[in-house]
């Protein structure tokens, strides 16, 4: 067989990446689904253009961001930074309880993390996922669902469908989603969890559904050129951080 995805065009595309690299996207956001089918609106699905690494190891990345953490804990001011920014934000219910807990959850789903799976990509939470594979090749940071089709649910995953994963260094907006971004009431450790992760290289990682013929994308030398044209800007420092992971190494920071 000579890939297991659904578009043996889109595999061929994605074969180029065997080692950790740039790739340009301009895809539709999946969004997120609230309301019964009859009366479903989705929210956040922005059409943009991203650049993000493809094809590097997600246990590398977990690895690093518990050792950032650690190093966040040593300057003794960590849980007040939680506080005090998720306050800047708007939210004055964190307390040093929710910010103690939100930074033992975060470490102990990092030490979990790094227990047995595939390497380049995070566990597939219950979906039925396996690598991208073209004339007998993984492609690293590619999953395709091989799991069971749900005609009735035109959101759920469709079998030979590929998920590209990455770490987002940039990205810019093209379309806004018609219904904006869905602003969900969370709790005080929910809050500073999701604050403590920003703060991680894990933070930046993202997930996008590569439907056929519609997905974008170049990767290598070509991402950075049209990444460039298109006037993507990567934060100071981001790049070269994510970049260190390619040296096991080099401290985190």
């Amino acid at each position: 067989m000579p890939t297991n995805a659904t578009d043996p065009i889109l595999a061929q595309a994605l074969a180029s990446i065997d080692r950790m690299l740039p790739v340009c996207l301009t895809i539709k956001k999946k969004g997120t689904a609230r309301g019964p089918v009859a009366r479903r609106r989705i929210f956040g699905d922005d059409k943009v253009q991203v650049l993000l690494l493809a094809g590097f190891s997600y246990k590398d990345l977990v690895a690093r961001s518990e050792k950032k953490l650690q190093k966040m804990g040593e300057s003794g001011t960590m849980y007040h930074d939680l506080i005090e920014e998720a306050r800047q934000q708007g939210n004055f219910d964190v307390t040093l309880k929710d910010a103690c807990e939100a930074v033992q959850e975060v470490r102990d789903w990092l030490i979990r993390a790094q227990g047995e799976g595939d390497p380049n990509s995070p566990p597939p939470e219950g979906l039925a996922f396996e690598p991208l594979v073209r004339d007998g090749h993984v492609v690293p940071g590619c999953k395709v669902y091989v799991g069971a089709p749900h005609p009735e649910d035109d959101r759920a995953p469709v079998p030979g469908t590929v998920y590209l994963h990455g770490l987002k260094l940039t990205e810019k907006v093209l379309e806004p989603a018609p219904n904006g971004d869905w602003i969900a009431q969370s709790k005080g450790k929910t809050v500073a969890k999701n604050l403590l992760r920003k703060k991680l290289p894990v933070g930046r990682y993202v997930s996008y559904v590569l439907l056929p013929h519609e997905a974008i994308f170049d990767v290598g030398e070509a991402a950075v050129k049209a990444a460039d044209a298109a006037g993507l800007e990567i934060p100071a420092g981001v790049a070269d951080n994510l970049l260190r992971m390619s040296d096991p190494a080099a401290p985190a920071r």
